[in-house]
């Protein structure tokens, strides 16, 4: 499945956008993006601008929170105590500044990108990521993914259609449609050739918000709807007489000659012999006028 794919970075991205709302969190998905990222890259950058990196980043794995480095911007994110962490800073230099030797690759996830959004402006907003995304952090480091969660019910329409379009792929998630699954995932997956693939899928993630299963949803209502019909009663089913026929008389129905269907012997009946030759036979009536002798016999022929 894509989004399977897209969190194993079996199907590759470079901007990603996960879109939730009041209905359905987004932020499980995004743990699952940030546990498999840190295996992948040297190093994974978590941007916190809605609640303090220690509550989700303390909760996963040693060996996941040692690739992860942490900046909150969330804790005096106007600057009113002072700090130097907040949303007027330059997101460019804080990361260079905090990659460690030896790093070669980069993965930056923020969680999320609406306060800076509504604090900021959209054209600002896009320009970072996209400068975060395709520029050198660093000299010889290389951002491989960004990953950002927005809060799509706190934005206009045209503010996620700048966003939108400056990512390659966006991931829409809902309320679950179906009770074996945790949410419903609308995937929007743009290839550098253009093409553009839109696929909704269901998805599940178990109690350390790992991606468990993926199941696109055309295929989870085909199989619930070949389950409902082989459920259907049979209305053949506990009746007096037998409706159904065994091969030996299915062969010997197939043998009897019906009376409105031209078989050989009925055609030749009708028809007679094709074989034989046609012949005319005429009976003269009283009434003609007929005459033996030859009305040409008189010319010189």
């Amino acid at each position: 499945m894509m989004l399977t794919e897209l969190v194993n970075s079996k199907e590759d991205f470079r901007i990603l956008l996960v879109e939730d709302s009041i209905h359905l969190s987004g932020r499980g998905l995004l743990k699952a993006f940030i546990q498999q990222l840190a295996s992948r890259v040297d190093e994974v950058h978590y941007i916190g601008y809605d609640i303090p990196p220690e509550a989700i980043i303390g909760r996963l794995e040693q060996c996941v929170q040692s690739r992860i480095v942490t900046h909150d911007l969330c804790s005096d994110a106007h600057g009113w105590n002072g700090g130097t962490l907040n949303l007027d800073t330059d997101l460019m230099a804080l990361v260079s500044k905090r990659i460690g030797p030896g790093v070669e690759t980069v993965a930056i996830v923020f969680d999320s990108l609406s306060p800076l959004l509504l604090h900021r402006t959209a054209q600002y907003t896009c320009q970072t990521i996209n400068s975060l995304a395709y520029r050198n952090v660093k000299k010889g480091i290389t951002v491989k993914h960004l990953v950002g969660l927005v809060h799509r019910d706190l934005h206009d329409s045209s503010i996620l259609a700048l966003l939108e379009h400056t990512a390659t792929t966006i991931l829409n998630v809902g309320q679950p449609e179906h009770s074996n699954f945790t949410g419903t995932c609308h995937v929007t997956q743009k290839k550098g050739s253009g093409k553009i693939t839109k696929k909704k899928e269901y998805f599940s993630l178990d109690a350390s918000c790992q991606l468990s299963h993926s199941q696109e949803a055309s295929m989870v209502i085909a199989v619930e709807k070949l389950a409902t019909e082989s459920k259907e009663p049979d209305p053949a089913a506990n009746l007096t007489f037998n409706l159904r026929l065994t091969s030996d008389e299915k062969e010997a129905r197939s043998q009897v000659k019906l009376p409105y269907t031209h078989h050989e012997e009925r055609k030749e009946q009708l028809l007679g012999n094709p074989q034989e030759t046609g012949k005319i036979f005429y009976h003269p009536d009283k009434e003609d006028d007929f005459d033996e002798e030859d009305p040409d016999d008189d010319l010189d022929i």
